[in-house]
């Protein structure tokens, strides 16, 4: 019999995901910050530039999403994390022929050591005139400087769902009152990460046991890291915990009943997550895979049953009476070849093969309804199966974008959730997580240019959007609406009713509706310098134009 398998939940997934997130990977940025007060209007277009780089950029934010979005779609809830990594970066530079008083300059700088330096008398003639005064002891150093600088990273990752851990009956991450990421490391990891010596290599992980959701993802791979002998390379799980009690959230780090360093208290928890299919007042919602998993089962019992009755009507069975039987007879009927003999007793035709009544068309069309009941419970409809308003005449045209668009709308939903649920949050965190741990300024390449950006000064209360119309626009209405705009902001523009940077604006849309990214590679900003003077020398070509001028 056949033991063919239905892909229904692996096609509704895969068919999900491109919908999901192609709106927040297809244009410049993922979401927005507005001002949350007066005044935080600069810093607000700052701090979206610079999350959406951290997101993107410096995190790869469309594996990031990828990866949340298709967990959640399959084991109904994703998450995700976000933390601060700091570290040092430590440069050595050699400089020779210097003052003394350059030298008391690299000393007093914080954050620099002199590690070596060796002095020899300066010979004048050598010296630019305007310089000689500076070496007033007559010596000429030379000193080698090691400069440690510090560095730190917001970083955003997936967590598997077999390392998270959360109250039951949370109703938001928020309200929980418990919440863990199990990891896996090794002592010498955990001394690494800072902890006391003595904790790590006493701790004993007395509740470990293999794992059998993290070994479904690595069946093809044996775990041997019992064969170990070495106690550094041991590996244990660490929990990172965190508890809320009233409105204070307290962290902990833990192995078996070991703490590896006392508790402290953290203004909020790392995580972020979501569900496909929200349920109110529930954490855990459904997964999309929930909604077809009996539509798999009775599919597979279908494709199964057609596969059989078309393997039995191409091979049938025999009839074999027992007058015709010699000794190679059934030897003859088990050896299937192409134009192979079979040995009888008596004369020829005795043997009959069983006909097998062809039920394929039957199983054909319950295959075909579990389909259409599939996309019903689903609300996932493949990708040009709709007709399109291109190939049909003018008349039904809108009709047909209503249906197309009426085939999409549990998808649209599901994305503004995923917007309004994931990527806020996370946008959100990402921010308050910058501005309260990094301590530097950091450079970002915004389009062609280079920035500085300083995110200390900022309001860590400003609130994040999606950037992109879900539910109400798709690509090809969001550049006809541009279109539109622009026309009405030219004529408008004579009247005094529109300015550059309006138009500038409906550039933006329109270079986003058309797949590209960073209008500015399309268009002169009027807020930059270049824009400022290339509008003054149109100005002025305008007003030396005699015909404009009448």
């Amino acid at each position: 019999s056949s033991n063919a398998m239905s892909m229904d939940v692996a096609e509704v997934v895969d068919w999900a995901l491109p919908d999901l997130l192609e709106p927040f990977i297809s244009g410049s940025d993922i979401a927005e910050f507005t001002p949350a007060r007066k005044g935080d209007e600069p810093h607000a277009k700052a701090a979206t530039e610079l999350v959406n780089y951290v997101v993107m950029q410096e995190n790869d934010g469309v594996l990031l999403l990828h990866d949340v979005a298709k967990t959640g779609a399959i084991q109904k809830l994703g998450v995700a994390k976000v933390y601060w990594e700091a570290g040092e970066k430590v440069e050595e530079h050699t400089f020779t022929g210097l003052p003394a008083m350059v030298v008391a300059e690299f000393q007093a700088e914080s954050g620099v050591e002199i590690v070596e330096s060796s002095a020899e008398p300066v010979t004048l003639a050598n010296v630019d005139p305007n310089s000689a005064a500076a070496y007033e002891d007559g010596q000429s150093y030379t000193i080698k400087v090691k400069r440690t600088k510090k560095t730190g990273k917001c970083c955003v990752t997936a967590v598997p769902p077999e390392e998270f851990k959360v109250s039951q009956r949370a109703v938001s991450l928020d309200t929980a009152v418990y919440l863990c990421h199990e990891t896996e490391k090794t002592r010498a990891d955990l001394l690494a990460m800072g902890f006391d010596e003595t904790a790590v290599m006493s701790a004993k992980d007395s509740d470990r046991t293999t794992n059998e959701r993290s070994d479904t993802r690595f069946e093809d791979q044996e775990r041997n890291e019992s064969q170990d002998s070495q106690k550094l390379g041991e590996v244990l799980t660490l929990k990172e915990e965190y508890l809320r009690r009233g409105t204070t959230t307290v962290q902990a780090f833990r192995v078996g009943k070991t703490l590896m360093a006392e508790p402290v208290e953290v203004p909020w928890h790392p995580f972020v997550a979501w569900s496909p299919d929200r349920i109110p007042h529930r954490l855990i919602g459904l997964a999309i895979a929930d909604k077809v998993k009996q539509t798999q089962r009775v599919k597979t019992v279908l494709t199964r049953q057609l596969l059989d009755n078309v393997y039995l009507a191409n091979n049938p069975r025999f009839e074999v009476p027992d007058q015709s039987v010699g000794e190679n007879t059934y030897d003859d009927l088990l050896t299937y070849r192409v134009g192979g003999l079979i040995r009888t007793k008596g004369p020829g035709g005795m043997l009959r093969p069983i006909e097998v009544p062809d039920r394929s068309a039957n199983a054909m069309q319950a295959i075909i309804y579990m389909d259409q009941v599939r996309e019903q419970q689903s609300g996932i409809v493949k990708n040009g199966m709709a007709l399109s308003s291109e190939v049909i005449d003018a008349k039904s045209a809108t009709e047909s974008r209503r249906q197309d668009r009426n085939e999409q709308t549990r998808k649209r939903l599901m994305a503004r959730m995923f917007g309004e649920t994931f990527v806020k949050p996370l946008c959100e965190k990402v921010l308050k997580t910058v501005i309260k741990y990094q301590d530097f300024v950091s450079e970002i390449l915004i389009g062609k240019d280079w920035r500085e950006i300083d995110p200390r000064p900022w309001n860590a209360d400003m609130k994040a959007r999606c950037s992109v119309g879900l539910g109400h626009t798709n690509r090809d209405e969001l550049v006809s609406g541009a279109q539109i705009l622009l026309a009405v902001q030219r004529e408008a523009q004579a009247m005094g009713m529109a300015r550059p940077e309006h138009l500038f604006a409906s550039g933006e849309k329109l270079v986003e509706g058309l797949g590209f990214r960073h209008a500015e590679k399309f268009f002169v900003d009027p807020s930059t310098p270049e824009g400022q003077q290339a509008l003054a020398a149109w100005q002025q070509s305008q007003a030396q134009n005699p015909a404009m001028a009448e």
